[in-house]
């Protein structure tokens, strides 16, 4: 079982970073690594990144995708310390109803990590991994499309859809290479344990058309 066909979408240019590059250092507070993105069907041309969430100068979040290779040492061992962080938030999903349902920890410094935008200004010269990086803010998510792993999908994978009528890339959740999964800490899917976050600065709602589908309606004040 493998990863499946790679879907036409569109590939965000760096100017998606310019509402960050401005400043030298973001609050990172949601962080999975072992995401990628496939450039093709070929194995070789998969891209392995971390699928964040940070919260920015103007106090307003973005969601992104960062390539490991755009990431400096010591900001790559930040991402897998927040994403390792037990005080994140909890999480329990019902196998009975598969929703998740959560409780979010109130914090201020721990479980999240003040990271560089240094990424931001390498991004030109690694042009063939960073035209698949984004920033984008929340507000910009109209809806996710969420496949989970299954019998003949080995990796579960999301999309997002975004309100200018474009799809970014999927990204593929590679879990069971994730640094979370390798040390015991997570029993769920990737997409499932960033939705549990999502919905705590977004209104959601599952599409009733489309039980694969999660409609964003709107941000929720940053706390």
């Amino acid at each position: 079982m493998g990863g499946g066909p790679v879907e036409e979408t569109s590939s965000p240019d760096l100017s998606d970073y310019c509402i960050l590059s401005e400043v030298s250092r973001v609050r990172l507070l949601y962080s999975r690594s072992k995401v990628y993105v496939y450039r093709s069907a070929d194995k070789r041309d998969r891209i392995s990144g971390f699928i964040c969430v940070v919260q920015g100068p103007d106090d307003q979040y973005y969601i992104a995708w960062t390539p490991e290779a755009l990431l400096s040492e010591h900001d790559k061992e930040a991402y897998v310390q927040v994403e390792l962080c037990p005080s994140f938030y909890e999480g329990q999903l019902d196998a009975s109803t598969s929703e998740l349902q959560t409780s979010m920890l109130v914090y201020e410094n721990e479980g999240s990590a003040l990271v560089s935008t240094e990424a931001l200004s390498q991004a030109r010269s690694i042009t063939s991994v960073a035209n698949y990086a984004f920033c984008k803010p929340v507000g910009d998510i109209v809806s996710l499309l969420m496949h989970p792993p299954s019998l003949t999908q080995w990796y579960g994978s999301l999309i997002i859809n975004l309100a200018n009528g474009t799809s970014l890339a999927p990204m593929w959740f590679h879990d069971d290479e994730s640094a979370s999964t390798l040390l015991g800490m997570t029993r769920h899917w990737g997409g499932d344990e960033l939705m549990v976050w999502m919905s705590h600065i977004m209104v959601i709602e599952r599409a009733k058309d489309d039980p694969g589908r999660y409609e964003f309606r709107s941000s929720k004040s940053p706390h």
